[in-house]
């Protein structure tokens, strides 16, 4: 007998409530395939029905189900529900996605110095990296001024890659970390708006260093991309590998650190083909050759624990797909998520307050124009990032 027969949820109407879950106990075939379960073909309830079944019957992708059942994260579905599900998921998408939750920050309290090293949520990882853009602009990190170092995170950016780090040593060591990466975007074509920036993209660091050094910390840090090959080697599922020299020092609140990272271009590339949306003034466009050459950059961190040393290190970041489905409620390629084709969500304004606040702090936002429009640079309709001198990197520690 098949125990799924007359299952609840979807197989009777999605305005149905949540299905309840067939034993184990009760099923030990597969309700489609009928193979039997073992060490090596192993149990997966459907969400849509709460069925038993194997890998192979409850196939990618993940749907969104009813909004009715309080789930805001695609499931996993045997295929019968996945059909059933297929034609909603657009609107369910649009209508009960994590991406349209309220994300609120409080600029006040401890919490905005205390961030966990890794979060699960692309949701908290906006919270993040809003406090760490509102710890360096105020708060108990400021007693160093740092205003100098952050005009020049600004300087020709083309994105930011905001992270925090823990790193555990002694003598040799790791680090482990979450964040997001967001470009910025041109004005909507034939309007005089402020610049825009593009939804949010999740990422994670997993590394190891070995040197004179002990101690453990956490490291909040800014990350400014200029180069776009980096994006196009991450979209392609290349783990974008650093090397760095790092001398740190951190004792409370108040630690600094200090890294030369030499970074290879994008990995067998000679032609980026990363595009911005039509419309990205010329001055934004990805560079011709990535082929091979070596870049250093520049970055800058706030720590907080008790370490200390010097040593070399390597990391890789990577982009946490996982996080991304989970949040938007469905797959989205890296380059549609940076690149403008996904709308900007309502969760990430108030990272997009922040950064805007931040420039402004920074100096790097002229005066409003006659329409109250924050402008960029100068020329160009206002729109060109502003062109300084090199970098300085005081106080800096780079990831990428």
């Amino acid at each position: 007998e098949n125990p799924s027969t007359g299952l609840t949820g979807l197989k009777q109407g999605v305005e149905s409530s949540k299905p309840e879950w067939v034993s184990d106990k009760e099923c030990p075939f597969c309700s489609v395939c009928r193979g039997r379960f073992d060490m090596h073909r192993r149990r997966h309830h459907c969400r849509g029905c709460g069925g038993v079944f194997c890998h192979t019957c409850t196939p990618p992708p993940k749907m969104m189900l009813p909004a009715e059942w309080g789930v805001k994260e695609p499931q996993r579905c045997c295929g019968e529900c996945a059909n059933i599900l297929r034609p909603m998921q657009v609107h369910l998408v649009k209508t009960n996605s994590n991406a349209l939750r309220s994300n609120e920050v409080k600029d006040g309290g401890l919490r905005r110095y205390v961030n966990n090293p890794v979060s699960f949520t692309l949701g908290g990882e906006i919270r993040k990296s809003t406090y760490i853009l509102n710890n360096l602009m105020s708060g108990v990190e400021t007693v160093v001024d740092d205003i100098s170092v952050s005009a020049d995170i600004l300087k020709d950016a083309k994105g930011f890659l905001f992270l925090t780090v823990a790193k555990i040593a002694f003598g040799a060591g790791v680090r482990v970390g979450t964040g997001l990466i967001t470009l910025r975007l041109p004005p909507k074509a034939n309007t005089k708006a402020e610049r825009r920036w593009s939804a949010p993209c999740a990422v994670g660091l997993l590394g190891c260093s070995v040197g004179v050094e002990a101690g453990m910390e956490t490291v909040d840090t800014i990350v400014p991309i200029t180069d776009l090959g980096i994006i196009e080697a991450l979209a392609s599922g290349k783990k974008r590998l650093t090397v760095g020299k790092e001398a740190g020092m951190s004792f409370g609140p108040l630690g600094r650190s200090y890294t030369k990272h030499e970074l290879p271009t994008t990995t067998g590339a000679q032609q980026s083909h990363f595009r911005p949306p039509p419309g990205t003034p010329a001055g934004q466009a990805p560079p011709a050759k990535t082929g091979g050459k070596r870049r250093e950059a520049a970055s800058y961190s706030h720590s907080k624990g008790v370490y200390g040393g010097i040593s070399v290190q390597g990391a890789v970041l990577s982009v946490r797909h996982d996080v991304n489905l989970s949040y938007y409620g469905t797959e989205f390629a890296v380059l549609d998520i940076l690149g403008g084709k996904v709308t900007p969500p309502e969760n990430a304004k108030v990272l997009y307050d922040k950064i805007k606040e931040f420039e402004i702090w920074a100096g790097h936002v002229l005066p409003s124009n006659e329409d109250g429009h924050a402008t960029m640079g100068s020329g160009g309709g206002g729109t060109t990032a502003i062109r300084s001198s090199e970098p300085r990197v005081e106080g800096a520690d780079a990831f990428l």
